[in-house]
Parts: structure tokens; sequence; C-alpha cells
């Protein structure tokens, strides 16, 4: 999808979600985190962590799973 695509995807879809449950699958995070009031996060077809988006967010597990591990960032010097 287009960048606007998205945007009018997940406005129709925050119109019609009171009242009902809906499963989105999806990884455009940033529109599921807008979106999703509970996140379940499957890795090799097994929920690895539910939560909120804020938890999934800087859930470890997730980070490991997905983005390669936590890593700091060194300031140079």
């Amino acid at each position: 999808m287009s960048p606007r695509e998205r945007i009018e995807t997940v406005k129709l879809l925050k119109s019609i979600r009171r009242g009902r449950t809906m499963i989105i699958i999806d990884h455009d995070m940033d529109a599921l985190f807008e979106l999703a009031e509970r996140v379940t996060v499957l890795q090799e077809g097994r929920v690895l962590v539910e939560g909120t988006p804020e938890e999934i967010k800087g859930n470890a597990k997730v980070q490991e799973a997905y983005l390669g591990g936590v890593h700091e960032v060194l300031a140079a010097e």
C-alpha cells in the first residue's frame, strides 16, 4: 500500500472497530500499534508474547525474534 492508502485503511478500520473483534495480520507495526488494544506476537506458529502495544514495543523477546536483539547505541566520543 502507498502511505496514503495506509492512512485511509487505518481510518476505515478505526471507524468500524467499535463493539467488534478484528483480527489483523500485518507487518506494518506502526499501523497495528495505532489500531490494536491487544497484540499477540507469533514466532514459528506459536505465541511468543501477548500484551498492549506499549508492552510489545519494549519486549525483549519480540526485539530478539524480529529485530535481531537489543543493541546498545554507543555515542562517539
